[in-house]
């Protein structure tokens, strides 16, 4: 196609030249020297003609010289202004393919060897634009250490194979979800998309890759949102049926202690001290019931919080004073990593006390033959991170994933509201909480705040 164009070109160039002198040197001889032709004929003699005629050659010669150079002329200026349409267009082109969003590259559908790449393809997958171009896409894309095909040649050479003389083969409207692994050694999951490009001799691919970490982040952040909802809702359901029953048991305790102290004080002379005991196990149960009552009834009812400029770190240092015996007694070293430049933020003081107090409660009875219990705080961009680690017996996965669930407990006594109440008085906050835990090794914990300057 680019041949038949350049000899159109040199006909055009050829065909205009020949016109151009026909007609200025018809319009030279016919039309200004005809007058000149007469008077000469009539008054030079026959001799000096024939050198008038020859000096005439001459002019017409010169002649066609000026014609030629502009038509030369006419056709450099043609071109030049065909070549910077061209610049101009090459340009818009080449900015399209290094500000595109997506990583292009052009490989050949023979040996799948890359001749151009944008610099987005190459960012994508570690490497230097000029250090890619002739490479095989084996050595691109790679799924491991070895340098192994991903995949991707081998959907090229079957669409190569059969389609190889088809200019006009379809494009992949399916892209390949890929894991790659980039030149620096990280893993990478792309989709991958390909065309055809013929262009007369030689017969490309054009290869567009998306990173999909974005995506992926996007999907684990929407499961982990479908997930809270679900537990969420079972929360809701479990505080539900514990309200309806902490209600029917509420009041029949509060009969039976009555009546249990009633009959202490009627017997109370009549019969001995060891069946007295027998009365006061009965009160000291019921009182029992009754406080576990009263739990339930206070996790069902919604939380009301009472926010103010809170030091984190003083809340910390007081949780710390409260606990000491306990961690004596449990052969318990503290470690304290306070940040001294923590901002405030606006919590409520009581409700996150009593939050870490729990959570550090769970980490000393968690490390039963002593141990190390970490706390560290730290504050960047707005937030506020707790984190509190432990080297206490730790938790499986599974027990993990139910922490957070009302009346879910690995402890051999308590009632599993705890983590759950803790959980809720972190949402309402608008903070989250993450753990980390491994069996045997120990429990990490980080509670992250924001900071919000007023309410």
């Amino acid at each position: 196609m680019k041949r038949f164009t350049n000899l159109k070109m040199m006909l055009y160039v050829i065909g205009l030249t020949v016109v151009l002198t026909v007609i200025v040197v018809y319009a030279w001889e016919k039309v200004l020297m005809s007058p000149l032709y007469e008077y000469i004929g009539a008054t030079l003699p026959p001799s000096e003609i024939q050198e008038w005629r020859v000096a005439q050659r001459i002019e017409h010669f010169f002649i066609s010289i000026i014609v030629d150079t502009i038509v030369v002329s006419l056709l450099l200026w043609m071109v030049n202004r065909e070549q910077r349409k061209l610049r101009a267009s090459d340009e818009r082109y080449r900015a399209l393919f290094e500000q595109a969003s997506d990583g292009i590259g052009v490989v050949t559908a023979t040996s799948h060897t890359l001749v151009d790449a944008n610099e987005r393809f190459a960012a994508l997958l570690g490497y230097e634009t000029g250090n890619m171009i002739g490479r095989h896409v084996c050595e691109l894309f790679r799924n491991n250490g070895n340098g192994s095909t991903a995949g991707l040649p081998l959907h090229l050479s079957a669409w190569a194979g059969p389609h190889a003389d088809s200019p006009d083969a379809p494009a992949n409207l399916e892209p390949i979800e890929l894991e790659v692994e980039t030149a620096s050694g990280t893993v990478l999951p792309l989709s991958v998309t390909y065309s055809a490009l013929a262009t007369g001799k030689e017969k490309l691919f054009i290869l567009n890759i998306h990173d999909l970490s974005e995506h992926k982040d996007l999907e684990k952040e929407k499961e982990a949102m479908r997930a809270r909802l679900a537990q969420n809702e079972r929360i809701n359901a479990l505080g539900r049926m514990a309200a309806q029953v902490a209600h029917e048991v509420k009041n029949p305790l509060a009969g039976m202690r009555l009546y249990s102290l009633h009959l202490k004080s009627k017997v109370s002379a009549k019969v001995d001290e060891k069946e007295m005991s027998l009365i006061d196990k009965i009160i000291a149960g019921i009182n029992h019931l009754t406080e576990i009552v009263e739990k339930v009834l206070s996790f069902t009812r919604p939380i009301t919080l009472t926010r103010n400029r809170v030091n984190l770190n003083q809340v910390l240092i007081e949780a710390v004073n409260l606990l000491e015996p306990q961690m004596t007694a449990a052969k318990v070293e503290l470690k304290l990593d306070l940040n001294e430049s923590l901002p405030h933020a606006m919590l409520d003081e009581a409700l996150i006390r009593a939050t870490i107090i729990n959570m550090m409660v769970n980490s000393i009875q968690a490390m039963p033959d002593g141990g190390n219990l970490t706390v560290t705080t730290r504050g960047d961009q707005g937030k506020i991170d707790l984190t509190i680690a432990d080297t206490g017996i730790g938790m499986t996965e599974e027990q993990v994933k139910h922490v957070f669930e009302p009346f879910y407990t690995t402890k051999s006594q308590g009632m599993g509201l705890g983590m759950s109440q803790a959980w809720k008085v972190i949402q309402q906050h608008k903070g989250a909480v993450l753990i980390e835990s491994q069996v045997g090794k120990g429990t990490q914990i980080r509670i992250t705040l924001p900071v919000e300057e007023r309410l």
